[in-house]
């Protein structure tokens, strides 16, 4: 019974998209980002306090992100923007260059340091814990379940900077201008012809749920809906740089 009314609604939208294919209907993508939105309605996060206040994004396992100093305002920094508007370069603000301070493989949390740019000429920096523990969402009904981070994990991977919009190609800076491959960075011994890095497994799960704590990545893109929807590249949020003296193992 636990996930059956998100299967319930999640199958009423493909059958409507379906049927306006079918129909010829010319707005297929409005009905998309319109089924997105529904979807995304029907789950809200499980937090500690209200969206926009202070405190923890907390769940059943414990704290997700956790302020340490500079302000919380990463914390749905990006919420209820368009970013179809940032897919094609005419959404510049905010930006978000992270930087891992402590990390690594074995590590459950990570201290972050993010450099959010509201502009060309004006960044603050905040650094925060967040830590790889499950994500718990409520559905329409009050049911708790579990969010999948792999739908955050496979739209953040493939983000680059639009062709209109100013980048630093491979060179990562602090900002305000992005890389051209925002969260991609090569890591030893990664790709198809090898096992995958424990480091990389790690840092996947750590992105994905800083792009959930800024809602970054909407819900609705990380449900059934995202094999239909239109292909995410808000390249606002970027790797910038590993401290060095940070690998903790």
């Amino acid at each position: 019974m636990k996930h059956h009314v998100l299967h319930v609604a999640v199958t009423t939208v493909l059958c409507g998209l379906l049927a306006a294919c079918a129909n010829g209907g010319p707005d297929v993508n409005g009905f998309v980002q319109k089924a997105n939105s529904a979807v995304e309605s029907a789950i809200h996060s499980v937090t500690g306090g209200s969206g926009d206040g202070g405190g923890d994004v907390t769940n059943a396992a414990g704290p997700v992100y956790t302020p340490l100093s500079g302000g919380n305002s990463l914390q749905g920094l990006f919420g209820g923007q368009n970013q179809q508007l940032a897919n094609y370069g005419k959404l510049q603000y905010p930006r978000v260059a992270l930087e891992y301070l402590t990390f690594g493989a074995s590590q459950p949390c990570w201290k972050v340091r993010a450099t959010i740019w509201t502009n060309a000429k004006h960044s603050h920096d905040e650094v925060f814990q967040v830590c790889d523990v499950p994500i718990a969402v409520r559905d329409a009904v009050g049911q708790v379940g579990q969010l999948n981070p792999q739908g955050i994990i496979d739209k953040i991977d493939q983000t680059r900077a639009p062709i209109n919009v100013a980048n630093t190609g491979d060179q990562r800076t602090r900002g305000p201008l992005p890389p051209l491959r925002a969260m991609s960075v090569p890591l030893t011994n990664t790709g198809p012809m090898f096992q995958a890095n424990p480091l990389q497994v790690r840092l996947d799960a750590i992105n994905a749920r800083i792009a959930y704590v800024a809602k970054y990545v909407p819900l609705g893109d990380t449900s059934a809906m995202s094999v239909v929807s239109s292909a995410f590249y808000d390249y606002r949020v970027w790797i910038y740089r590993f401290d060095p003296a940070g690998n903790l193992g």
